[in-house]
């Protein structure tokens, strides 16, 4: 068997979920995922550990069974489909390298179970060790590597086999920062190399910021919301997934409404923009703000919000740094410049002002945004 079709040139692969129900018995572990993803695209799972990404993914792949609804393939049904026959290649956290083998026979296992020819295995396998930069690693055992180089052969060995789609779970995850950094690096350009489906899976929510065409936000089994980085940290559906998206995530304040464009609380004075005029909104409500929304000072009132806080800790960061903050009996963080943080000292009362499009409003009760503009965004359907 053997094929002539360029590795670099990957399958146009579509995966659909409809519907799709996965229980252990009585424990739910996901309900109703709905989700497409579309040829090419590199679209990230990301949630709390237990949250259900990674069983996805395992149904997927075809190493969990469905419950219910209906898994597709481009257009296929899959849900019976054995996991050899859905042409997907996964790469495991643990790599799952075989370390009686080389690297070379590593790369080359799944082509010669499939009876490639002699030649067509060693010319794929010579292509992606330069690709990934591993040509000088071929002749060791994978005891004999580090653990960056055991992730690109297992890369290498998925890519070898030119899938219909990828399939990643928490790759990066026991490599040190720095290295986990330049890996993600290198899927990135895989990504736009190859031009391939992938599916990935991650806790780290920067890993998903820096890598995804699309996220997918999941708790608790149910999808939060779906879209861009982009659209997640500028438009959060609710407070789970502001909490969530972004480093160091949003502050929450609970606050009053005071007329059409105000919210108030002890030490939180916040000016909303005009559209807000025509919601109404509930007496009590989520005040949400960017660690970047906050300025050092007051301006006036009339145009911006006031925060009155309490420095716990400054981290300098370089360029800026992260002022931890109380207010209101609340944590809070401020990122604010250099200068103005090595200013501040433990127990300084300062005050931050806050424009009025860096304030999301939250329900208190169910979490979901409100804000004006059409039911479908607020509802978090992007």
């Amino acid at each position: 068997m053997s094929s002539t079709k360029p590795l670099a040139d990957a399958a146009s692969g579509t995966i659909e979920l409809r519907d799709l129900h996965k229980s252990y018995g009585d424990t739910r572990v996901l309900e109703g995922i709905d989700l497409r993803i579309e040829p090419g695209e590199f679209l990230v799972l990301v949630g709390p550990s237990g949250c259900g990404k990674s069983t996805l993914l395992r149904c997927v792949a075809g190493l969990e069974e469905v419950t219910s609804g209906g898994l597709f393939i481009d257009g296929r049904r899959c849900n019976d489909v054995h996991p050899k026959d859905r042409d997907l290649a996964m790469v495991f956290q643990s790599y799952a390298l075989y370390p009686h083998m080389s690297v070379a026979e590593n790369l080359a296992f799944s082509l010669t179970v499939r009876k490639f020819d002699r030649d067509e295995i060693d010319r794929r396998v010579q292509q992606v060790a330069n690709r990934l930069g591993i040509a000088d690693l071929l002749d060791r055992r994978s005891k004999q590597l580090s653990g960056g180089q055991r992730q690109r052969v297992a890369v290498g060995r998925a890519i070898v086999r030119d899938p219909t789609a990828f399939l990643f779970d928490e790759p990066l995850s026991n490599l040190d920062a720095a290295l986990r950094a330049r890996m993600r690096i290198e899927l990135k350009k895989l990504h736009h190399d190859l031009d391939a489906t992938m599916l990935y899976v991650t806790h780290d929510q920067v890993e998903a910021m820096t890598l995804a065409d699309r996220i997918v936000v999941l708790d608790d089994g149910i999808i939060q919301q779906v879209g861009t980085p982009t659209e997640l940290f500028e438009r959060p559906a609710n407070t789970f997934v502001a909490g969530f998206i972004g480093s160091p995530p949003m502050n929450f304040f609970d606050a009053q409404t005071t007329g059409d464009t105000r919210l108030e609380s002890a030490d939180v004075e916040l000016v909303l923009p005009q559209e807000y005029s025509a919601v109404d909104l509930p007496e009590s409500v989520i005040a949400g703000i960017r660690p970047t929304g906050m300025k050092l000072g007051a301006e006036n009132l009339a145009v911006a919000g006031l925060l009155r806080a309490t420095v716990e800790v400054v981290e300098p960061l370089g360029a800026g740094a992260y002022v931890h903050l109380v207010v209101d009996d609340t944590k809070a963080v401020a990122e604010l410049p250099a200068d103005q943080a090595r200013e501040l000292q433990f127990g300084d009362e300062i005050e931050l002002s806050v424009a009025p499009e860096d304030v999301h409003v939250f329900d208190a009760q169910s979490g979901r945004v409100l804000r004006p503009g059409p039911r479908e965004v607020a509802d978090g359907t992007v």
